[in-house]
């Protein structure tokens, strides 16, 4: 029986930064042959300790077994030849947010591969539109926007641009499919869906803590806490890279025509100026406080008093749902503190 050629079964990831290396090691875990290109040998070395490092945890934990190490090691390619793409069906380009860089990698990722591989952009921000009309046979060209961690994020953003075939966006939702992941198909406007959406997110939090509204770690645990969020907005930026959220929220302030709704802050681009990038250099503004200690938890016996300043309706809620939880406990009402506001 014939191969249903419209299979993606081998996948080519170009750059190994923290995106492309949480792509390939995605392919890998779910039975894809992927090759990872960087010019780089010694990232590729890294790339490959850490991928190594990861699935000894998962031995420790039980979750997988030695042999399926194996196979999911096997399932990768670390090569610094570039010629090396050109059998793959799917190639993903997961370079700086730089455009004449990937209008270049993209041009030369197309005279290498065969004419019916799909070339795809991990960008979070540049135009689709403006990258693909670079592109020969630019109806194999899409956007597929893994987000980070790959390996744990549950979506792909599947972004067609005016020049993509249908059959090549069908391919990329049936590959999304099979890695175990859920898909959206969007239009290529500006930050795509995810990534608009979340602007407000990231730059609101940088406006409260600019305005003195309250702390790093309180505007955190305010939106973890009354918000249900995994990460707060300024420890979801440390752990991004101050240097590439504040590219992205650039990006799409200037593509939505500088609506002010989308101004990236003064503080941020300041971090940027001074190297405190976060996570990925170790070096964040956001040093550690008191402020971050972990709350006393629920039934812990922990708390010893309760003090409320002021008069507000919701005190008297959460009285009673401090007695249902640290009972018996003295509690206080006094008057409002000017300077707890």
């Amino acid at each position: 029986m014939a191969e249903n050629n419209t299979v993606i079964n081998s996948v080519a990831v170009i750059g190994a930064g923290t995106m492309g290396r949480g792509i390939a090691y995605l392919l890998a875990l779910n039975g894809i042959r992927t090759l990872l290109y960087n010019r780089s040998a010694h990232s590729l070395n890294q790339t490959r300790d850490y991928i190594v490092g990861d699935l000894n945890k998962k031995i420790d934990n039980g979750k997988i077994s030695q042999q399926k190490k194996g196979e999911i090691l096997a399932n990768l390619v670390f090569s610094p030849v570039f010629d090396a793409i050109a059998d793959s069906d799917l190639v993903i380009e997961t370079i700086a947010e730089h455009e004449p860089t990937k209008h270049e990698i993209l041009a030369a990722i197309a005279a290498t591969v065969k004419k019916e591989a799909i070339i795809a952009t991990n960008t979070s921000s540049l135009s689709l539109n403006k990258l693909a009309a670079g592109i020969e046979n630019n109806s194999r060209f899409i956007g597929l926007h893994f987000f980070n961690p790959a390996p744990l994020m549950k979506l792909i953003e599947i972004i067609p641009s005016y020049f993509t075939a249908r059959v090549t966006t069908l391919r990329c939702q049936q590959l999304v499919t099979a890695i175990g992941k859920q898909f959206v198909v969007c239009k290529a406007t500006p930050g795509f869906i995810v990534n608009r959406m979340a602007r407000p997110f990231y730059l609101e939090g940088f406006r409260l803590l600019e305005e003195n509204v309250a702390l790093a770690p309180q505007i955190d645990r305010a939106l973890k806490a009354g918000g249900h969020f995994r990460m707060g907005p300024l420890e979801l930026t440390d752990f991004i890279g101050q240097d590439i959220n504040y590219q992205v929220s650039s990006q799409i302030w200037q593509d939505m025509q500088y609506d002010p709704r989308y101004t990236p802050g003064h503080l941020q681009r300041s971090l940027v100026d001074a190297g405190l990038l976060g996570k990925k250099n170790g070096r964040s503004f956001f040093s550690p406080s008191a402020d971050t200690a972990t709350p006393p938890a629920a039934g812990g016996g922990t708390l010893s008093s309760l003090h409320f300043f002021g008069e507000h309706p919701l005190f008297d809620l959460l009285q009673q749902h401090a007695l249902a939880t640290w009972a018996p406990l003295p509690i206080t009402r006094q008057p409002e503190h000017p300077v707890l506001g």
